[in-house]
């Protein structure tokens, strides 16, 4: 089962690297493309750091499946950061900056 769910996590990195790259690729602009790349490469490698030393200091205090359940927790944690909140539009020829929620 652990396994099973690894393979999924797994499989779920890859559609999120390729639209991070894109994403950075795409709003970086062309004077700071290689320090953004270089920031958001530093910034998720220190996170990685964070989080394997979180599980050092907890792999001693908790049983295997505690620990298995608190890093699956902290993955659903994340995945909720990705749920898009109403993005604020900026002043235009339509008038004063609303949200999408707002326009409907």
């Amino acid at each position: 089962m652990c396994a099973l769910c690894f393979a999924l996590a797994g499989a779920g990195e890859g559609p999120v690297l390729s639209a991070t790259l894109r994403i950075r690729a795409d709003h970086a602009p062309p004077s700071a493309r290689a320090q953004v790349f270089t920031l958001g490469a530093g910034l998720k490698i220190t996170a990685a750091a964070a989080g394997t030393a979180l599980a050092a200091l907890l792999a001693g205090r908790l049983a295997p499946e505690q620990l298995l359940l608190f890093i699956a927790a902290l993955n659903v944690v994340a995945a909720t950061t990705l749920i898009p909140a109403p993005r604020p539009r900026t002043a235009g020829p339509g008038g004063p900056a609303t949200t999408e929620t707002e326009r409907e």
